[in-house]
C-alpha cells in the first residue's frame, strides 16, 4: 500500500488547497456575509426547501474545514493562512480563539472533544490538547514514522475512530485512560476507499468516501455504511459517486447529511426509505466537514470562509 512521505502530504494539501481556488474562482467574488447569523430570504426562498432556514457568518473564520458541536456551541477548525491552522469556539453568537496559529496547529481538518480533551487531525497526526488549557501544549498520535492523511475523527463510548485516507481505512483509539493517551496506539478497524468524514448513531459508522487526489471521481467514492461495530464491514450506502466529505446523522437517527464537493451542495437520505433529496446547493461553495446537533446543520464552507447554519424543522 502507498506510503505518503513529506512531499506526498504537501502535494495533497496542495491540491485540496488549489481545488478550492478554482471552485472559488469559477463563482467570482464571495458575497460580503455580517457577523451575526443573518438569514438571505432572497437565497433561501430560490435554493432551499420551505422546511429549512439558513443562516451564515464568518467572523474570525478562514477557510474552515470542520465544525464540532461542543458545550452549546461549535468548534470551527481553520486552515488560516501562513501563521499556521488554529481552532474557533463560537456560542451565542461569540467566537473566541480556542487554539491560537502558532500554538501547534498546521492543516487541521476533522476535530472532536470528550473527556476533557479536543482531539484534531493536522496532516500524519492526531493532536490532543486539554479543552481547559490549550496553552498547556499537546501529545501526539501517529500510525507509524510515514507521513500520512488524518482526516476526520469521532467519538463512541471509549473509542475514538480515525480515518487515514492515504491507507484507505479507518482506526480507532482506546481513551478510556486519557493519562496514558501519549502511549496510546491507533488499532486497524475498518477498510473503505480514501474514508474521508466520519459519523456514528444506530449502532452504525457512516463514512463519506473521497478520491486521493481530491478532484477525481471514482465508483468507490460514495457514502459508506457499517452496520456491525462488532464485526465490521463496509457496505455501499448512497451508491453514487462524489467528492464527498462530511457527514452527520439527525438527531433521530433517521436521516444522514453529507456533503459533496462535486456539485457544491448539501444533501440527505432517509436511512430508512432510501429517499435522497439535496438540501441546499451554492455555485462555489466547499462544502467540508459538516455536523449536526439539536436540528441545527452547520455546513463549513472552506472556499467562502464561513459557516453556513440549516435550521431543519421537524428535526
Amino acid at each position: 500500500m502507498k506510503k505518503y512521505d513529506g512531499r506526498n502530504l504537501a502535494a495533497v494539501l496542495s491540491v485540496l488547497v488549489f481545488l478550492c481556488g478554482c471552485i472559488q474562482s469559477q463563482a467570482g467574488v464571495t458575497q460580503e456575509i455580517t457577523s451575526t447569523a443573518a438569514v438571505d430570504a432572497a437565497a433561501q426562498e430560490e435554493t432551499t426547501p420551505d422546511s429549512i432556514t439558513i443562516g451564515r457568518y464568518q467572523d474570525k473564520i478562514e477557510r474552515a474545514e470542520s465544525v464540532y458541536p461542543y458545550d452549546g456551541g461549535i468548534l470551527i477548525s481553520n486552515f488560516g493562512s501562513g501563521e499556521g491552522g488554529y481552532v474557533l469556539y463560537r456560542k451565542d453568537e461569540n467566537t473566541e480563539m480556542l487554539i491560537a496559529p502558532g500554538d501547534g496547529l498546521i492543516n487541521p481538518t476533522g476535530l472532536a472533544a470528550g473527556r476533557g480533551m479536543v482531539f484534531i487531525c493536522d496532516g500524519d497526526a492526531l493532536k490532543v490538547f486539554e479543552m481547559e488549557d490549550t496553552r498547556k501544549g499537546f501529545c501526539e498520535i501517529r500510525l507509524d514514522s510515514s507521513n500520512h492523511l488524518f482526516n476526520d475523527v469521532v467519538i463512541d463510548g471509549n473509542y475514538l475512530y480515525l480515518s487515514v485516507t492515504d491507507q484507505d481505512a479507518v482506526y480507532r483509539l482506546d481513551i478510556s485512560d486519557t493519562a496514558d493517551l501519549a502511549e496510546a496506539a491507533l488499532e486497524y478497524f475498518v477498510g473503505i476507499p480514501g474514508p474521508n468524514g466520519i459519523a456514528m448513531g444506530n449502532g452504525a459508522m457512516y463514512v463519506a468516501a473521497i478520491s486521493k487526489d481530491f478532484t477525481s471521481v471514482g465508483e468507490d467514492n460514495i457514502i459508506y455504511v457499517v452496520p456491525d461495530l462488532t464485526d465490521p464491514k463496509a457496505e455501499r450506502l448512497v451508491d453514487v459517486p462524489g467528492l464527498y466529505d462530511g457527514v452527520a446523522l439527525s438527531d433521530d437517527g433517521g436521516t444522514l447529511y453529507y456533503s459533496d464537493w462535486n456539485t457544491a451542495s448539501v444533501e440527505a437520505v432517509d436511512l430508512s426509505s432510501g429517499e435522497r433529496k439535496q438540501i441546499y446547493q451554492e455555485d462555489g461553495m466547499g462544502p467540508a466537514d459538516i455536523a449536526q446537533k439539536d436540528g441545527i446543520l452547520y455546513v463549513p464552507d472552506l472556499t467562502g470562509s464561513r459557516i453556513l447554519e440549516f435550521t431543519i424543522r421537524g428535526e
